[in-house]
């Protein structure tokens, strides 16, 4: 995961290019299940509360998924919790 770093930080339109289906990396990692993918992709800005056309959002798909650890991690790695406090 940490290798895709550097491309990202050199070309941070990476974060929201999507798949042929219309996801973005953010919702496709979170789909997979893989926590370092997702947590890098946090770390480099990714939109956490961009929503598929559905109205689903990155932590809605690892949730719907049954991926808890990618779920915990976006929770932890984005401020999802102070905007709900909001």
């Amino acid at each position: 995961a940490e290798g895709l770093r550097s491309p990202v930080k050199r070309k941070p339109s990476l974060l929201s290019q999507k798949t042929p289906s219309g996801w973005p990396p953010l919702h496709y990692g979170c789909e997979r299940g893989n926590a370092s993918i997702v947590g890098m992709l946090c770390r480099c800005g990714a939109a956490v509360h961009e929503t598929l056309s559905s109205g689903a959002t990155a932590l809605y798909v690892a949730c719907e998924y049954g991926h808890a650890r990618t779920y915990l991690h976006i929770i932890t790695r984005a401020d999802l919790c102070g905007r709900m406090r909001a």
